[in-house]
């Protein structure tokens, strides 16, 4: 009877341990996909910057500009704007937290 209560007590134990463990390794994977997501981001956004400064040196090394400069200017816009979505969408899910 003991012994049937102890590996009773113990089971219920080592449930809410791995309980607690699950859910801690969860909460560490979302931050590693969200570290990665933001790191992507970053160096997208590093790119379209590193484009579009290379597109306006050789603007004023001509003396005009050319199509580079639209295409630089619209590929930062465009990591901007995932970006900027990517910032949103942590704070949302922070304000549901």
């Amino acid at each position: 009877m003991i012994t049937a209560g102890a590996s009773l007590v113990v089971s219920v134990i080592l449930l809410v341990l791995q309980t607690i463990n699950n859910a801690r390794t969860k909460r560490a994977e979302e931050r590693n996909d969200m570290a990665k997501q933001e790191s992507l981001l970053s160096l997208k956004m590093m790119a379209a910057n590193n484009k579009l400064s290379y597109a306006c040196a050789m603007a004023i090394k001509r003396g005009r500009p050319n199509g580079e400069v639209e295409e630089a200017v619209e590929a930062y816009e465009e990591a901007k704007q995932e970006y900027d979505a990517f910032l949103m969408q942590v704070a949302a899910e922070q304000l549901r937290r």
